[in-house]
């Protein structure tokens, strides 16, 4: 058999988003127990990300002197 890894599909690659945040934020898996807390913990992760992505490009407007561009 063929050892080597082939891109991602779909779905490993959500996978492998989804633990890049656990790792970097801690949050533990999901389960019937705990549904309501990791939706809110996903959902605060998900905004922060956006938040971050809107800030840089938001500054990059700025930087460059494209103040209309940037709203």
């Amino acid at each position: 058999t063929n050892s080597q890894q082939l891109a991602p599909t779909v779905g490993q690659s959500e996978q492998f988003e989804v633990s890049t945040i656990v790792s970097k934020w801690d949050i533990e898996g999901i389960s019937r127990s705990n549904l309501e807390l990791w939706k809110v913990k996903m959902e605060a992760i998900l905004m922060f990300r956006v938040m971050g992505k809107t800030w840089s490009v938001v500054t990059w407007c700025l930087e460059e002197g494209r103040p209309g561009e940037a709203w």
